[in-house]
């Protein structure tokens, strides 16, 4: 559900709600010293305004009122945001001496007190996050026995060696990487110290929260996106010398294209004999488009970080590539949806995740959407830098399609001199934004990105980070509906993976005790895929 409003002072937050039917008087009403409501008979005497997003009808009492605001923001008692039906003078002055963004023209009946909202007084945008109290908790690496744990007590300290063993480096840079992996899992996490990198200035912010506590102690996710800009900066890949640009996990990356020829070869002979028709509807359609769809959430499994080339994916895993293992699969109603939008001029927008045997999937369905009229245009988001091991950048986009040319397979080298075609008319893109490297939850995304991915008709987000990036990676209850959390998603958003962490939204009750019983591991250990769809 999204509300529109008014926009009366602008900005973004995302917080709790505290709703009321009566007026709110800021001067007399509200304690300015503690945020308390004081007014007598009020329907929230006694409760506090302070960190909430304020949600009532309209003010009143004395002009005063304003200055009050601006007491409650400098002692640290003001509401985060501001939502009225109408806001009066008082409120509206109060909100921007005190800058506090604020909406009005909120049907606020249809908000309630304990709601997690998504507030853009930006765009004058209000998404209900959920409709449960409080947000839950973050996922930390002092769970024990958990993936998060094993993470970064085994799997983080093994990447960092292998960066190390696979990469000629200098002595200084070897002896940060040990000095990385040293402090692993139970050090205080060191500043990040990388002088001039493209994205060191959001990093001094980013990095304030995660000083001064072990890896174990901060967020799951925070952990490991800081963990893999720390092998950037040890490695130099920002900085003059031999490091420089240099990809730390080039080795494994074309190592695994290599690994991967056969299963290369099958999906782009599956693909070219499609058998679509172009702008083509109807059920025939529909279920080709979703069992490619099926076929394309298994490439998630070519993740470098968790199963490295050197090792293989596991035997079993590779027999249990079947729809039976898509736990729960939204690739229908996700296609009708597709089918609808490709009617009208339109974008799709695929947020990728690994290279490798998953990019080519990826540049295989996107040649299919261009191909047959279900898109007018298709961007492809890379990541700004190398990270995750196997996560696809922007040189990674272009090295796989000439590496698709260079193959004496007719069929590869045609869908390799097509998507060629395509970029150089622009209808298919590479594009990046540091966001998605950064530490920053899904709600958190900049409003210049949330306002270019508004212009998207349809979103494909590939892979587990992406999915834990937009569910906060948070504990949220597993039958949590996934459409309710990614309500403040700036365009429909069609989620395809293979489980590789302990977060799910979205299954159907009963069966997180069936798949305990079946599969101790079934969250984590890449058997298992799920295709889920926000509109």
């Amino acid at each position: 559900m999204k509300i529109n409003g008014r926009v009366i002072y602008p900005g973004i937050i995302q917080g709790e709600a505290l709703v009321t039917r009566l007026g709110i008087s800021f001067f007399g009403g509200i304690d300015p010293e503690t945020g308390i409501i004081v007014e007598k008979g009020h329907e929230l005497e006694g409760q506090s305004i302070a960190e909430k997003v304020l949600v009532f009808p309209t003010g009143k009492g004395s002009t005063v009122g304003s200055y009050t605001l601006l007491q409650l923001k400098e002692n640290g008692k003001a509401p985060l945001a501001i939502l009225n039906a109408e806001c009066e003078t008082i409120t509206a002055v109060g909100c921007i001496i005190a800058e506090i963004p604020c909406l009005d023209h909120i049907p606020i009946h249809e908000i309630h007190t304990g709601q997690q909202l998504f507030v853009d007084a930006q765009q004058g945008i209000v998404n209900p996050l959920s409709p449960a109290a409080l947000l839950p908790a973050p996922m930390l690496g002092l769970e024990p026995g958990s993936f998060a744990e094993k993470t970064l007590t085994i799997r983080l300290p093994d990447i960092a060696r292998r960066v190390i063993n696979q990469n000629r480096l200098s002595d200084e840079a070897v002896a940060r990487l040990n000095t990385l992996v040293t402090d692993l899992p139970n050090g205080l996490i060191r500043p990040l110290q990388d002088p001039g990198s493209p994205d060191m200035d959001e990093w001094k912010n980013w990095q304030e929260p995660l000083l001064n506590k072990s890896w174990l102690e901060n967020p799951w996710f925070a952990s490991e996106m800081f963990f893999f800009r720390r092998i950037l900066a040890e490695t130099g890949f920002y900085q003059p010398g031999p490091g420089y640009r240099d990809d730390p996990y080039r080795f494994e990356k074309t190592s695994s294209f290599s690994v991967g020829m056969p299963e290369v070869l099958f999906a782009c002979a599956t693909f070219e004999n499609a058998g679509l028709k172009p702008r083509g509807g109807g059920p025939q359609v529909k279920e080709k488009l979703a069992s490619l769809l099926r076929q394309a959430v298994w490439g998630n499994q070519a993740d470098l970080s968790i199963f490295p080339v050197i090792a293989g994916r596991p035997k079993q895993q590779l027999e249990n590539q079947s729809q039976a293992h898509i736990l729960v699969d939204q690739s229908e109603i996700a296609v009708e949806y597709i089918l609808q939008a490709s009617k009208n001029a339109n974008r799709i927008d695929f947020i990728l995740d690994n290279c490798g045997m998953e990019l080519v999937y990826d540049l295989l369905l996107a040649d299919l959407f261009l191909k047959y009229g279900l898109a007018e245009q298709v961007r492809l988001i890379a990541k700004p830098h190398p990270t995750y091991v196997s996560d696809s950048t922007v040189e990674d986009v272009c090295n796989t399609i000439m590496q698709m040319a260079s193959l004496g397979n007719g069929i590869i080298r045609s869908v390799s001199q097509r998507l060629t075609n395509l970029m150089n008319n622009s209808r298919l893109e590479v594009v990046m934004d540091f966001f998605w490297t950064s530490p920053l939850s899904g709600w958190q995304m900049p409003i210049a990105l949330r306002d270019d991915l508004e212009n998207s008709s349809f979103i494909i987000s590939k892979g587990d980070a992406n999915y834990r990036r937009w569910l906060g990676d948070l504990h949220w209850s597993h039958t949590t509906q996934f459409e309710t959390i990614l309500a403040y998603c700036p365009a429909p958003i069609l989620s395809m993976r293979v489980m590789k962490s302990e977060l799910f939204a979205g299954l159907p009750a009963g069966m997180k005790t069936r798949m305990d019983r079946r599969d101790p591991d079934w969250l984590f250990n890449g058997r298992w895929a799920a295709i889920q769809f926000a509109k």
